[in-house]
């Protein structure tokens, strides 16, 4: 809180005292702007933090985007080396071969998951760049 202007004890006229009264008015004013321009600042920066928190996880995300792409390489393997359905099978390679078929549809259904979770998390990033890009313009404005 701002300390009353002193004053002499001599009595002051009523321009000096208007005068006072709108200086003490505008520090008033000056203070209430300096807090919200405060409260704003902190704001942000809680924004910024979180942003960067996003932005992270988004960097997690792409990098579990990689592994199934290799996962996927690995799918496009066992399907070359799975033995063909107009071969005759002999015991063994038959019970195999159910084994790399639905190991094989397993991860088909996981590479699917993946591929749509990256069309999301690609349109998800684009947002978060807009917002960060924003941020950082308002905060350069203020």
């Amino acid at each position: 809180m701002l300390k009353p202007i002193k004053t002499k004890h001599c009595t002051t006229g009523p321009a000096e005292q208007e005068a006072d009264e709108k200086l003490h008015d505008m520090e008033l004013r000056l203070k209430q702007q300096q807090r919200l321009l405060h409260r704003l600042y902190r704001k942000l920066e809680k924004e910024e933090g979180e942003n960067r928190l996003k932005l992270n996880k988004f960097a997690e995300q792409r990098k579990v985007i990689r592994i199934m792409r290799r996962e996927k390489q690995d799918l496009m393997f066992l399907r070359k080396m799975s033995p063909d359905p107009g071969k005759p099978n002999t015991e063994n390679t038959a019970s195999s071969s159910g084994a790399v078929q639905d190991m094989i549809a397993i991860y088909e259904d996981h590479v699917q998951l993946v591929e749509d979770c990256a069309d999301s998390l690609v349109e998800i990033g684009h947002c978060v760049d807009y917002v960060i890009r924003l941020m950082y313009r308002y905060r350069n404005s203020i």
